[in-house]
């Protein structure tokens, strides 16, 4: 499985966990571009003067369909939590396909019909692909060396920010799915000053967070060079970017609570 996609990152909370949703654009898969029409359908649905909306309550995990305070378009939205407030209830509820997490009263959340929720929920869990963690670890002899783990540091999220936050666009070739559709990923950035492109898990070896999945090194040379090529096409010996739509707009938040 190989797919190169545009990505708006909205979230890290780790290398094993970056939540984000496809861009839409001229490469855009057609699930992405569905997702343009039939989010017109559901706001004419909710917004047609015709029908009348019984008021709803909602509950905690329940799937709803929210009205945004910013842009008053309806999204679907995971109900959170329900608080009291001295304006009323309101719900404490996560897009589902923008990643935002918002309060919004609850006179403005309806039940939404099953029709609307047929299409997959546009954001996706992403994982740097082919990555073993390294953590710091002080032996019998009271020497810190960097050693192989299972869990990352909170330091290496902390880099992948840094570095999204200074990108011009991000990129993905996803190599396969893992456990709970979590997408494993190669993630390429590029940059505003110089144009350059890195391969941020390349740069997560480079910076010590991390080493090459043994798993990997026994591929063999065959397979470990179509895995190579597979991640950037190569011109005149140089990496260039394998997509036509460059532009993308980036919404990083630094909230660490669970998606």
């Amino acid at each position: 499985m190989s797919r190169y996609m545009n990505l708006t990152v909205v979230e890290v909370q780790g290398p094993d966990r970056i939540l984000a949703r496809e861009t839409p654009g001229p490469t855009a898969s057609d699930e992405t571009m569905e997702y343009v029409s039939f989010f017109k359908e559901m706001n004419d649905y909710f917004n047609n003067d015709v029908l009348t909306f019984e008021s709803h309550s909602p509950k905690p995990n329940e799937i709803c369909a929210a009205l945004h305070s910013q842009n008053n378009k309806w999204y679907r939205v995971r109900v959170r939590e329900i608080l009291m407030t001295l304006s009323g209830a309101k719900a404490d509820c996560l897009f589902l396909d923008t990643g935002e997490k918002q309060m919004v009263q609850t006179v403005k959340i309806q039940k939404i019909p099953e029709r609307f929720l047929t299409l997959p929920f546009q954001i996706k869990v992403f994982a740097l692909y082919g990555l073993q963690p390294l953590s710091l670890v002080l032996d019998s002899t009271m020497r810190v060396s960097n050693r192989p783990c299972k869990k990352w540091d909170k330091s290496a999220a902390t880099y992948i920010k840094k570095m999204i936050n200074h990108a011009s666009a991000i990129q993905a070739v996803i190599k396969s799915k893992g456990e709970g559709s979590v997408l494993l990923t190669m993630i390429y950035l590029r940059f505003f000053d110089n144009d350059e492109i890195v391969s941020l898990n390349d740069e997560l070896i480079n910076k010590g967070y991390a080493i090459k999945d043994p798993q990997l090194t026994k591929l063999s040379d065959k397979e470990t060079n179509a895995f190579l090529q597979d991640d950037l096409l190569t011109k005149d010996g140089l990496k260039y970017w394998p997509f036509f739509s460059l532009s993308l707009s980036l919404s990083l938040s630094l909230s660490h609570k669970p998606f």
